[in-house]
């Protein structure tokens, strides 16, 4: 048994550095447990709901949350009160789609068609429109915020007053 200098030795024999691991342990663990509990819950859309969307192009109400929809077809669809937050709509043609009230938050629109679209009170805080085309949408409570790239690239809130 090796020697260990009395300062470092504790009443009950341990010493002070494998009590340091063990609390080091214990911090690591209660850590890691309060952000495992904290961190936003993964929500994904409903597969019922993508098949649903691809089958017709319209869904509303549908969650198609964090969907990858790239390309989609939905010219004159329905996606009214839709949750569409984080889904990727890239290239998506959605040309007189009612989105009145969706939930677009956070949403990849760049390059869209979105040509004489229904975006009555949409959220499209933090969706990217980069490219987007909305000419005859109805934009009328449309929100957005600094987060939102607006259709001209530029950083938001968004001035739809130039395609309604």
């Amino acid at each position: 048994m090796s020697k260990i200098p009395a300062g470092l030795r504790t009443l009950d024999g341990q010493t002070i550095h494998a009590r340091r691991i063990v609390m080091l342990t214990i911090t690591m663990m209660v850590f890691l447990l309060t952000v495992s509990m904290w961190s936003p819950l993964t929500h994904a859309a409903d597969p019922g709901d993508i098949e649903a969307f691809m089958d017709s192009g319209s869904c509303p109400g549908c969650d198609l949350s964090g969907a990858l929809l790239d390309r989609a077809d939905a010219d004159g669809g329905d996606l009214s009160d839709a949750n569409l937050h984080k889904t990727s709509l890239y290239r998506a043609s959605l040309s007189s789609a009612n989105l009145n009230g969706a939930d677009l938050s956070s949403a990849n629109l760049t390059f869209s068609f979105l040509d004489g679209a229904d975006l009555r009170y949409a959220s499209l805080e933090g969706a990217n429109l980069a490219g987007a085309t909305l000419s005859g949408s109805d934009t009328t409570g449309v929100l957005t915020d600094v987060f939102t790239t607006c259709p001209d690239g530029t950083a938001g809130p968004c001035d739809f007053l130039e395609v309604n």
